[in-house]
């Protein structure tokens, strides 16, 4: 799970009953009660979503899929709801081992300046930092 800088609301990503095709979801949290509420839910782009992240100024969202291996970019709404992923890279690589048969997305954090997405991918060879913009279809420098 991971709260909107301004606090109003939380993100988390959902494992599903085990069916590919898992979400991420946005709640709205009312101080007053704890309680949280609902806005929406979109696709994850892929199997087993395992962690999403917001960026310092609150406006991207991120996740990645621990069994498909995807990394997928979605806009936040003033009023905390999640857009579809505008950007979607589904990761390659040579199987590790027999429990790691292809791309496994460990984790996703954005850097603190905002400028960087870096994500845990073994079957990349470690780290893959992204640009951090509106456009992520730059440059990939990988950091193993």
């Amino acid at each position: 799970m991971w709260a909107h800088p301004n606090g109003k609301f939380l993100y988390a990503s959902n494992w599903e009953d085990g069916t590919p095709g898992d979400h991420v979801s946005a709640f709205a949290i009312d101080h007053r009660t704890g309680l949280l509420k609902l806005l929406n839910k979109v696709s994850a782009k892929g199997d087993r979503a395992n962690q999403v992240v917001l960026d310092p100024g609150g406006k991207l969202a991120a996740t990645v899929t621990y069994n498909s291996g995807t990394f997928s970019v979605f806009g936040v709404e003033p009023d905390g709801k999640l857009t579809e992923a505008f950007y979607t890279n589904q990761h390659t690589g040579k199987p590790l081992s027999e429990k790691q048969p292809g791309p496994r997305a460990h984790g996703i954090v954005f850097s603190k300046d905002g400028h960087f997405v870096y994500v845990a991918e073994p079957a990349q060879g470690g780290l893959v930092a992204w640009p951090s913009a509106d456009d992520f279809r730059g440059l990939v420098r990988d950091l193993a």
